[in-house]
């Protein structure tokens, strides 16, 4: 478990982020602090990222919902269940610094397979589908955690990607249901901080479960999978490992390709890099545990790859890293994946302690110095699968 500092302001402790020590003329970044206890050094402080925990379960177990922040919380809304239709929730999960729960007005529309992201003082719940039915609703929530409106996508979509450029927030790609048939989308949303809403150049692929994520003034999103089809996340048939990128007017490029196809992967912004990590290789039939980044620049460079090659995992940046938590990696009792490896701004790889539990399907949200990893789908036998309602906590 990672330590903490306080110090006294004005009467109050407050929380010492960072510590530094002068060598040689230069100020060298404090990693740990020992205290003599017993004539034995005890840890008072670390800098280093760390198991925290888990904290209150969610409210209900479910897979395929969404996490993001917003104000002082850390909010978890939405979500499902695979083999009951596709059934959607509406539940909206709001943690505080202190990690306690409380439950958030509802979404307007009950639904899983939706995609979060924060924009300025407002956290975005966009699209996702229950049962047959794809939605473009927008449901905003502000610190306050009043929850609002927005205009709908242009398209109802469910399993988009997400990122922030400027003052705007993209959506893009996702799927549909289209009468008898599911169709991959290509279409770009962009949300300003007034919430109006914007069309972007489209994809150059009609593609869902590709990554999204920033680095320099770009929104980044690559890979995906190509093919019109109902499936699940696990294994699916297409994909493509084009880069497409949107800077803060809305104009789009395209960037060096990912080095595979990837499919059901994920992304995080660490420093000046944007990593894409794990997935599906279509082509080869092979989970994937390479990890991808991009800098301001947009050059790729390969980073070191994740503890386990897996597929449905999930990301969150917290402090100075970049987590990649949970996942799936094959059709055995152990393919339920609880690893976790955290990348800092070198890019320095550290395996974390495990998941409680291994799964994927879940969401992650930041508050704080925490990052939270929650809900999921999870093996109870080798018949046997289980939803998940538990929040691991990490601290950095």
């Amino acid at each position: 478990m990672a330590k903490a500092v306080y110090v006294g302001v004005n009467s109050k402790a407050r929380k010492m982020k960072k510590a530094y020590i002068g060598i040689g003329g230069t100020a060298r970044k404090v990693k740990k602090m020992y205290i003599g206890v017993g004539g034995k050094a005890r840890l008072c402080y670390s800098a280093e990222a760390d198991k925290f925990g888990t904290a209150t379960p969610l409210s209900k177990y479910r897979t395929l919902l969404a996490g993001t922040t917003v104000g002082g919380y850390a909010l978890f809304g939405g979500g499902g269940y695979d083999d009951d239709a596709h059934k959607g929730e509406a539940i909206m999960d709001a943690y505080n610094t202190s990690l306690t729960r409380t439950t958030a007005a509802s979404l307007s529309v009950a639904r899983q397979g939706l995609t979060a992201i924060t924009l300025g003082n407002h956290a975005l719940f966009v699209g996702g589908r229950s049962g047959d039915t794809a939605f473009g609703t927008v449901d905003v929530y502000d610190a306050s955690l009043t929850r609002t409106t927005a205009t709908e996508l242009s398209i109802a979509r469910y399993d988009s990607a997400a990122a922030v450029v400027g003052s705007y927030a993209l959506f893009a790609g996702g799927r549909r249901n289209n009468g008898l048939f599911t169709m991959s989308q290509s279409a770009v949303d962009a949300y300003n901080t007034s919430l109006t809403r914007t069309t972007a150049t489209p994809l150059v692929d009609e593609i869902w479960a590709c990554a999204g994520g920033s680095v320099g003034g770009y929104a980044v999103f690559g890979g995906g999978c190509d093919l019109n089809t109902d499936t699940s996340h696990i294994e699916p048939i297409g994909g493509t490992g084009v880069v497409q990128t949107y800077d803060s007017s809305l104009t789009s490029s395209r960037a060096e390709p990912l080095s595979c196809n990837r499919t059901g992967h994920s992304a995080a912004t660490i420093g000046n890099h944007l990593l894409f990590a794990g997935g599906w290789n279509d082509t080869t039939g092979k989970y994937l545990s390479t990890v991808e980044s991009y800098d301001a620049s947009l050059t790729r460079s390969t980073a070191v790859e994740l503890s386990s090659a897996k597929i449905d995992l999930a990301s969150a940046t917290v402090g100075e890293y970049a987590m990649f938590a949970g996942g799936y990696k094959g059709k055995s009792d152990a393919a339920y994946v609880a690893t976790v490896d955290a990348y800092n701004t070198a890019l320095t790889k550290t395996t974390m302690p495990d998941l409680s539990v291994g799964r994927h399907g879940l969401a992650s949200a930041v508050i704080g110095d925490y990052a939270l990893f929650a809900g999921g789908i999870s093996k109870i036998s080798s018949t046997i699968d289980q939803y998940q309602d538990v929040v691991d906590v990490y601290s950095a």
